[in-house]
């Protein structure tokens, strides 16, 4: 009775590190390619991570705010254009027939809206300090330039006012598709490096479940050495002659005794 009950215990903690194994994994594996994901949005030209043509970006104003927009700290999927200095024709082909496609929000007589335009993501000078920044904005007008190109009048949502600048298609980088998350790209740019999170909630947590890894592999690599290759002490050893000794003595008594019981049947 008490080995099957000392089975099903060990067969409970083999079942409970399995599990903690596969979480750790999990985590593992989302970890490294979160790492992955970060560092490469980081390092490409347009600062934002895309995946499979896709982009997801973080809200980070509320001038999108609204029953057809989206919040601060929502994560927006939106489709990313080819590269507008892209040499492939392709590359050219795709971007020129998505502009073109781009929808103008249209009013009623009273003013109010009749149909939402698109929504597109552009690159723009915000604070006049010289450094574009992304900005995400319904299109509300259009003008068609004589060099073939178009600029987009924008406006937030949320906003009183159309923006102040129109916006060259060559600087919109992409079109939201009406995907969100809400509250996800708050969560995500927190674990983005460089900031707390990335190193709280990645970099530690991966490091610790190396640490252990190492740690566990090391342990198994003594623990077969030990089996294989123990090492007696000469105490030990002459501990063990001895009761060898005693056990052959006592063998041969007996042998000894049960033949001499025969001998006098």
């Amino acid at each position: 009775m008490e080995a099957v009950q000392e089975n099903k215990k060990w067969t409970g903690k083999r079942i409970a590190k399995l599990v903690v194994d596969i979480v750790c994994w999990i985590f593992f594996v989302f970890a490294l390619v979160f790492t992955v994901f970060a560092f490469t949005a980081q390092s490409s030209v347009a600062k934002f991570p895309t995946i499979g043509g896709k982009a997801m970006l973080t809200v980070e104003s509320d001038s999108m705010e609204g029953d057809h927009g989206f919040k601060v700290g929502d994560l927006i999927i939106s489709k990313v254009l080819p590269d507008a200095n892209s040499e492939k024709q392709v590359d050219k082909d795709e971007r020129a027939k998505t502009i073109s496609e781009l929808k103008v929000t249209t009013y009623n007589a009273d003013g109010t809206i009749a149909e939402y335009g698109d929504v597109i993501t552009f690159w723009k000078d915000l604070n006049a300090d010289g450094v574009l920044e992304l900005n995400t904005h319904r299109i509300i007008g259009t003008v068609t330039r004589s060099d073939n190109h178009y600029e987009f009048v924008t406006k937030g949502d949320h906003n009183q006012y159309k923006d102040s600048y129109t916006v060259l298609d060559n600087d919109i980088v992409g079109v939201w598709t009406g995907g969100r998350a809400p509250g996800l790209g708050g969560f995500i740019k927190f674990l983005q490096p460089p900031q707390v999170g990335f190193f709280v909630c990645i970099v530690l947590p991966l490091a610790a479940f190396l640490a252990y890894e190492v740690v566990v592999l090391v342990l198994a690599v003594r623990k077969a050495k030990g089996v294989d290759n123990k090492v007696i002490s000469a105490a030990e050893e002459e501990l063990i002659k001895k009761r060898a000794i005693e056990e052959y003595i006592a063998q041969q008594k007996a042998d000894e005794a049960q033949n001499k019981s025969k001998d006098e049947k």
